[in-house]
């Protein structure tokens, strides 16, 4: 269904008095409507509003490029049909002031069904050409909260927020400073969504720094409830290599991070397999050397690219083992919060 609105241009220029005297009232009950089942910027809302008014409304443009916004507003075709009634009601009383016609107002009508109609197509065509997950779909339609997860340094960095649009497989969300300097150093980040078990990750296209909003784009469930991280994980601030035994072969390979229970090493391919157990040799600085020795299984591989891959480690630490890691852990993670909080401050943002 194309939109064209030339067979209403005779009545539009016939009324254009009436359309312009009650374009302000018209655009701030459609804004107050909108905002109580939409997240948005009220003054950006207030231009879409205006645009979109001389789009349907004025025969000074044949433009119709605010209808991608209005049509993916939460509730926004019960929101129309209240504000179309508003209207009418408002042009019965103006042709009955200045000439009675039943036909003007049949036409009127048929102009504000012929938006109707057209809105319900583009919808329909959007939603079916679009490649985002089901429940990404509902839960912007619903203009309901997301959790938007991202990892600085081994530290886990939430933020409830909202879709704020989204375009075929492609969504776009309002973030915070703290989510805009972790963007930065990371490809991937994760959607929760609380009313349901699904957890998405995503990759990162683009930030918009100046708008605080990040675009994702291949959204896939990660086929699980939810984010399993029982204890805090750290990076380290510098290098730390680790020396890995398994049966009568050696190898070497540095720290991604690190945690109570395990880590993650980074390393060229090894010849290891998922549940082999091996011993690990690790040594590092924090108020005094720091020297572990302890048996450990690998849990996962991750390919980083064809030279590296991410080995993640499980073990149990002796009491005293654990204490010394404890103490630097925590350490580390208000260093890292320090960090990142310096970031933000030198970014301007």
């Amino acid at each position: 269904m194309n939109l064209d609105k030339k067979s209403f241009s005779p009545f539009l220029e016939e009324n254009s008095i009436f359309f312009k005297e009650y374009k302000q009232k018209t655009i701030s009950i459609l804004k107050d409507l909108i905002l109580k089942t939409n997240k948005i910027d009220k003054k950006e809302l207030l231009i879409y509003l205006s645009n979109f008014y001389d789009e349907i409304f004025s025969t000074s443009t044949n433009t119709f490029t605010s209808f991608n916004f209005i049509s993916k507003l939460n509730n926004i075709n019960n929101i129309l049909n209240k504000t179309f009634l508003f209207l009418a009601n408002n042009y019965i009383k103006y042709i009955f002031k200045n000439e009675n016609s039943i036909e003007k107002l049949v036409t009127f009508s048929k102009l504000c069904d012929f938006y109707l109609t057209y809105l319900q197509h583009y919808q329909n065509s959007i939603s079916k050409k679009s490649k985002l997950p089901n429940e990404i779909l509902k839960y912007f339609s619903n203009a309901k909260s997301i959790i938007y997860l991202t990892v600085f340094k081994g530290i886990p960095i939430s933020y409830k927020t909202y879709i704020k649009d989204l375009k075929d497989n492609e969504i776009e969300i309002k973030i915070n400073s703290h989510q805009i300097i972790s963007a930065k150093f990371q490809k991937q980040v994760y959607i929760l969504l609380p009313d349901t078990a699904k957890t998405f990750i995503a990759n990162i296209k683009k930030i918009k720094q100046n708008e605080k909003t990040v675009l994702l784009n291949n959204l896939s469930d990660i086929k699980r409830d939810k984010i399993k991280r029982n204890f805090i994980r750290v990076q380290p601030k510098e290098e730390i290599n680790v020396h890995i035994k398994y049966k009568n072969m050696e190898f070497n390979g540095q720290i991604y991070d690190l945690s109570l229970r395990g880590l993650a090493v980074i390393s060229n391919p090894l010849d290891i397999a998922i549940s082999d157990k091996v011993t690990i040799y690790l040594k590092f600085k924090y108020t005094e050397p720091i020297k572990i020795t302890t048996k450990a299984e690998l849990v996962s591989i991750t390919k980083i690219d064809k030279k590296q891959y991410k080995y993640h480690f499980y073990f149990v630490l002796p009491l005293k083992d654990e204490i010394s890691l404890e103490k630097y852990i925590c350490y580390r993670e208000k260093e890292i919060i320090n960090e990142l909080n310096q970031y933000i401050q030198h970014s301007l943002i």
